[in-house]
């Protein structure tokens, strides 16, 4: 776990090391918001510390891949979760096929990285979100603001989620390399004509970004990978 103080915004990283993963966690009085969701001992115990005070979590997932998703069972059995995300990211992650945990075995033996975690992921799926949108949302969380705007390439139903104006959860969406569109759901058609230039005008906006995978920094360091 580590912990980032952004202008006085405490957020927690966790990292789930079977693919590098990071869920966001953000704390206020007893609330909870969480960006993507893994599941790990380090998480379920993080969790467990908090099931005395904490009465409501919400969840905005980025998208319907396995690897954002893989915990989200477990906070809606042990918390009263509200779950955001767009239409098509509520849909695919009710398909194993979609959000790609029936292909975990394939893509583990594919990968030397993967091979090494030594880990086993079933195909599983998540029952739908509670708010579901297209194209684009405002959301307020404890007073602040939050914009969820439909960034596809790297899948059908991603997002990026603008907390304050300032930092940016992009998912898989932005990272620090090529952006992958070639799996199931991508597209580089979409990419480029649609998400590129809401990337590209982000950048310019947010101070921060916060990507799915690897670490979080100003916003001007991932502009050369848009």
């Amino acid at each position: 776990m580590q912990k980032i103080n952004i202008d006085g915004t405490k957020i927690y990283k966790f990292e789930w090391n079977y693919v590098n993963s990071n869920m966001y966690v953000i704390e206020k009085e007893n609330s909870v918001l969480v960006i993507d969701s893994i599941e790990t001992e380090e998480v379920k115990k993080f969790w467990e510390n908090r099931k005395n005070f904490v009465t409501n979590v919400t969840v905005i997932l980025t998208h319907e891949h396995f690897d954002h998703i893989y915990g989200l069972n477990y906070l809606r059995n042990n918390f009263p979760c509200m779950v955001i995300s767009s239409t098509l990211c509520s849909d695919n992650i009710t398909d194993t096929k979609k959000n790609l945990s029936e292909y975990s075995d394939f893509m583990k033996q594919m990968n030397e990285e993967l091979e090494k975690s030594k880990m086993d992921i079933s195909p599983f799926i998540c029952k739908p979100a509670d708010i579901i949108f297209k194209y684009e949302i405002n959301r307020v969380w404890m007073g602040h603001d939050l914009q969820l705007i439909q960034t596809p390439g790297h899948t059908q139903g991603s997002i990026c989620v603008i907390f304050d104006g300032k930092i940016v959860f992009t998912g898989d969406s932005l990272l620090r390399k090529q952006i992958i569109t070639k799996l199931p759901g991508g597209s580089k058609k979409d990419y480029m004509n649609v998400t590129r230039k809401k990337l590209l005008t982000l950048s310019k906006q947010v101070e921060i970004v916060c990507p799915g995978h690897g670490e979080p920094d100003i916003a001007e360091r991932f502009e050369k990978f848009i």
